[in-house]
């Protein structure tokens, strides 16, 4: 039977899932046909599919209104992760590969919107770094003229190799004036242009004389589009053709969607990203962030993204990213009570997205106060020697943890004792946020509590090799502290109990002469198992996914569990002083489990 006809289709769906559809739409009355027409070949020759897209030019110079600065921000993110989960949905049905090259286009436009050369270069340099993929290329202009040159001088090679019907800019806009198509065309040009150009003209131009300046730059920009279209069609004359622009999708351009769910197409390079307390996104005109229920985060100088608050936000609160794209959030407090405007429902939201939350500024005089804040983030979790862990060197440290030396890599609760009431209960119980506030810091460079990116681990290695840790099994085991005293078997991965995400469930060995921690990898020879174990500290160590968090005093990190794990760095005797409360919040239990466990 040949399977060629249903693996097309199953690709068709998967790429009309990601289109933008409208009023009008005609995705399924053609658009299907011509996109399984141009998939074929590569299917009947078991190649990898080619896709192009040409898009992220520069950010809108209109910062008041639609962007917030000059440089790449998280919805440039959000564009790059969803092309590539589209890549990776293709990847997943046909076993052949997928490409997708970015065409850069800026040059063709910059000069006409005001963006200058260096601007538009580094925007270039800048969004290529943002989320690396093993199915992007990136392309610019030089690739589609094939010969490098001065910006203007591609420009000119552009327009010139596009061999076009017309003799000169005037005569193109002769055309334009009688071609009905063409003249709605260019007045959809000057619409768009209407906002993006207005900060880039003189105070004094008059309003006659700024619809003749826009007039006129809208020819120039369709001219060097159907230039740019004639380009991109001659280097990939086969590829799957996507599109930033809005289509009715009967091909053969595509109308990408850079969010699911948009009845407009809409990019990150015109807009700035939104953050729902919900968790999604949307893009957005920079003028209609409402500032007092809005959360700005800022990469440096420029906002990153903007976090929609459940209560009115004091301005003075500084938040920036640690690690972009979405790892680890820091906050600035200008004042220790200020802590109770981030609300435990905005805390939650935070925690979820960045995975960790350092709290700068903070004051807890007495355990208790800190037992009070955690209270509203679920149950807490109640050692021995009660909610509050001081975790501190001691002189006769009876574990690592106690001790100036490292601590290596966990997630919290995790060597529970197989008799423990939660763990008959769930298998895989653990705390979900834990908070440590730092009481007094170590000495600078010393005892960091290193945080890991367990989702960005799992980015990389891919779905195969993440459906593989699936099925692969970890024991632990160390002797009782407290904490520890059972051997405690683990999948590498399995699913986060409120979203269904997968996690990464690892933990680092120890020699230490104050407590050993093993780990045996199931069903494999001791050689192995130490070779799979090497490679996991060499993962779990990698800068792109290990913070180390410089501890100040008053900071308090909040850690998501789940996505997140942690250690800590050795000390030397100048940092004995280090006192950290460490409080962990667990899932509630229902109430027919609770007396079940009691």
């Amino acid at each position: 039977m040949n399977e060629q006809p249903r693996i097309t289709d199953t690709l068709c769906a998967v790429i009309g899932s990601y289109l933008v559809k409208g009023d009008g739409d005609r995705f399924e009355a053609d658009g299907k046909a011509a996109l399984a027409a141009t998939l074929q070949p590569f299917v009947e020759k078991g190649e990898p599919i080619e896709l192009v897209l040409p898009g992220f030019p520069f950010k809108s110079l209109n910062f008041h209104a639609k962007t917030s600065g000059p440089k790449p921000d998280f919805g440039e993110v959000l564009a790059l992760r969803r092309l590539e989960e589209m890549c990776a949905a293709l990847d997943a049905v046909y076993g052949h590969g997928v490409r997708l090259t970015i065409v850069s286009d800026g040059t063709t436009y910059n000069d006409i919107i005001g963006v200058s050369d260096a601007d538009r270069q580094a925007y270039n340099d800048a969004v290529r770094t943002l989320w690396p993929s093993r199915y992007f290329r990136w392309a610019t202009v030089t690739d589609l003229v094939g010969h490098a040159g001065s910006p203007q001088e591609l420009r000119t090679a552009l327009v010139e190799k596009a061999a076009l019907p017309y003799a000169d800019l005037e005569a193109f806009k002769t055309a334009v004036q009688a071609d009905q198509g063409l003249s709605a065309a260019h007045d959809r040009m000057c619409a768009f242009l209407y906002n993006d150009l207005r900060p880039q003209l003189a105070d004094d131009l008059d309003e006659d004389a700024y619809f003749a300046e826009i007039r006129e730059k809208a020819y120039e920009m369709m001219i060097r589009g159907l230039a740019l279209n004639a380009g991109v069609e001659r280097a990939f004359p086969q590829a799957v053709r996507l599109s930033v622009h809005q289509y009715d999708n009967a091909g053969p351009k595509f109308s990408f969607g850079f969010l699911p769910g948009l009845a407009h197409v809409s990019a990150p390079w015109h807009k700035v990203p939104y953050r729902h307390l919900d968790g999604h996104f949307s893009f957005v005109d920079h003028a209609r962030i409402d500032a007092e229920n809005t959360l700005a985060v800022y990469r440096g100088d420029q906002v990153w993204l903007y976090q929609e608050s459940d209560a009115a936000i004091d301005p003075a609160i500084k938040l920036s990213i640690v690690k972009p794209p979405q790892f680890g959030l820091l906050v600035e407090l200008d004042a220790p009570e200020k802590v109770k405007l981030l609300t435990p429902r905005l805390t939650r939201s935070l925690s979820d997205f960045f995975s960790f939350i350092c709290v700068r500024g903070c004051h807890f005089e007495e355990r208790e106060d800190l037992v009070d804040y955690c209270l509203p983030f679920g149950d807490i979790y109640q050692w021995h020697f009660g909610p509050v862990h001081v975790v501190q060197p001691e002189e006769k440290p009876k574990g690592f943890v106690q001790s100036l030396e490292k601590t290596p890599i966990h997630w919290d609760l995790s060597m529970l004792p197989l008799d423990h009431d939660r763990v008959k209960q769930d298998e895989w119980f653990c705390a979900d946020l834990f908070m440590l506030y730092c009481k007094a810091p170590p000495k600078k460079g010393e005892g960091e509590t290193t945080l890991v990116d367990g989702r960005e681990i799992l980015r990389q290695v891919g779905p195969e090799t993440v459906e593989a840790w699936r099925n692969t099994h970890v024991t632990y085991n160390t002797k009782m502290t407290y904490f520890g005293g059972h051997p405690r078997t683990y999948p590498l991965v399995h699913a986060h109990p409120e979203t269904g995400e997968p996690i990464l469930r690892y933990q680092e060995g120890s020699k230490s002469e104050y407590q050993t921690f093993s780990q045996e990898v199931q069903g494999l020879s001791q050689t192995d198992s130490d070779a799979f174990v090497e490679e996991m500290n060499r993962r779990i160590y990698d800068p792109k996914v290990c913070y180390a968090h410089p501890w100040e005093a008053g900071d308090m990190v909040i850690v998501e569990n789940y996505l997140t794990l942690h250690g800590r760095n050795p000390m030397s005797e100048a940092s004995s002083m280090r006192e950290l409360w460490r409080v962990q919040t667990i899932p509630d239990m229902p109430v027919a489990d609770r007396s079940a466990a009691e």
